[in-house]
């Protein structure tokens, strides 16, 4: 019979802050990176999706390196990537057969998305019919089933996660039928199903190697790959994954930074993301991430297009991000409270016998 047992010296039972500091870190970046944007979305085409060297102009050039520097896109490779470490991780903490694993886990998946999901999405609503941004309920309805995202952009991730949680049981399946061969064969197996031409899969079918890569970094295969890395290394995989990396890049980037973190080999990197502010972050990001949405929306539609914001965008974005992060973080930590932590307590009912708690969250 198929089973899960953290037996062994594996992993540890301590919770990894390192991890926290980083989703905590990644979710603020997120919020710089639309704020910006959301000030002047032209700079999409002009300057984000450009070479440096194909940019002319001072401003444009300093725009390239403040989108690069607070890089959303890395931020949410970073977020699938933590997903599948710890998830993985997870899973290899429960007892039982296939059935109640698999039952539970997508159990805990559901209450750690939905519920913060659906308040923030009712919230949300209730503030944009205050300040004149148009909603429905057809709108909301979509949003919460995570079909489309009228009202919050940015839980298009939040799909993502959701397919990918059937994914990483079937991933886990292989592994413990053959090990890490057997997650990378069922990880390539699932690759390629996504990749079939005629099947819609969405984002999903693009993001999946970052939680395979994820997923291997609790391995053996992980901890030699950390164990060979220089102990500081953290700072030079941090500077290529933001300013130098392509799709390729950005994977094995993910994965060498992530696989540092967890296995406590990241140098200074990791002290610096230990902090008490960082695990902070950490702890409020899922619902940081989901509430800092509310906040640009509001601000960026009244200063989308005024004199100010036209002349300079790139200042405007950065000094309103900064009201963003203040105004969401008391309210991503009331989420947290009141909302997380009830439905995590529920979730962990549910778990039955565990043998740790898990070293650290991804963004969800």
């Amino acid at each position: 019979m198929l089973t899960s047992n953290a037996t062994g010296g594996e992993f540890l039972e301590r919770r990894n802050e390192a991890l926290d500091g980083l989703r905590g870190y990644a979710a603020l970046a997120v919020a710089v990176f639309h704020t910006v944007l959301g000030i002047d979305p032209a700079l999409i085409a002009r300057v984000q999706e450009q070479d440096y060297s194909s940019l002319a102009g001072v401003y444009d050039r300093l725009n390239w390196v403040v989108l690069r520097t607070f890089n959303g896109s890395v931020a949410v490779a970073i977020f699938f990537t933590l997903s599948g470490a710890v998830l993985f991780d997870s899973l290899r903490r429960v007892n039982g057969s296939p059935v109640k694993l698999s039952a539970v886990f997508l159990l805990r998946r559901f209450l750690r998305i939905y519920p913060a999901l659906i308040v923030c999405l009712a919230v949300m609503t209730g503030a944009f019919v205050m300040f004149g941004i148009p909603v429905s309920m057809e709108g909301f309805i979509a949003n919460a089933l995570l079909h489309s995202f009228p009202i919050n952009g940015a839980t298009w991730t939040l799909a993502v996660e959701m397919l990918a949680a059937p994914a990483i049981l079937v991933a886990f399946a292989g592994y413990l039928l053959g090990r890490e061969t057997g997650l990378l064969l069922a990880g390539i197996a699932i690759a390629l199903f996504l990749n079939i031409k005629g099947l819609a899969m969405g984002p999903i079918k693009v993001f999946w190697p970052y939680f395979l890569i994820g997923m291997l970094i609790p391995t053996r295969i992980g901890g030699a790959v950390a164990r060979i890395m220089p102990r500081h290394s953290g700072w030079i995989i941090m500077i290529v994954l933001l300013y130098f990396s392509g799709p390729t890049t950005e994977k094995v980037c993910c994965g060498l930074l992530i696989a540092s973190l967890y296995h406590g080999s990241s140098g200074a990197l990791g002290d610096v993301l230990q902090r008490p502010e960082a695990v902070f972050l950490g702890r409020i990001s899922y619902s940081f991430y989901l509430y800092n949405v509310m906040f640009l929306e509001i601000i960026c539609s009244h200063l989308r297009g005024t004199a100010q914001a036209t002349a300079f965008p790139l200042e405007t974005g950065l000094v309103m991000s900064v009201v963003v992060i203040v105004l969401t973080i008391p309210v991503a930590y009331a989420s947290m409270k009141w909302i997380e932590e009830p439905f995590n307590r529920l979730g962990r009912a549910a778990r039955g016998t565990v043998a740790g708690a898990a070293r650290g969250n991804a963004l969800v």
